[in-house]
């Protein structure tokens, strides 16, 4: 799409998990961002949770408060404010 603006979010981090581990999840990411398209912004979410000391409850899901964390996180990374306005 010519004029949009293409964001990619990493893969979020893995603990404790049968199906993956935490070093496919950051080989995988780190593949991905070397292979994208130089226009696409990439947001790190994995190294934002990681710095901020979140986790996930059940191997899978996080808490409430993390997911409102992590909504924040993007829509600042997007839009520099929590609103989704003023991009």
């Amino acid at each position: 799409l010519r004029g949009a603006v293409v964001y990619y979010a990493s893969v979020n981090p893995v603990w404790t998990n049968p199906y993956v581990t935490k070093e496919q999840v950051e080989a995988f990411n780190q593949k991905l961002r070397t292979e994208l398209a130089p226009c696409i912004i990439w947001l790190d979410s994995y190294s934002w949770i990681q710095a901020a000391g979140m986790r996930i409850v059940d191997g899978l899901h996080y808490d409430e408060a993390t997911y409102r964390n992590l909504y924040a996180f993007y829509m600042t990374a997007m839009y520099g404010t929590l609103s989704g306005e003023g991009a």
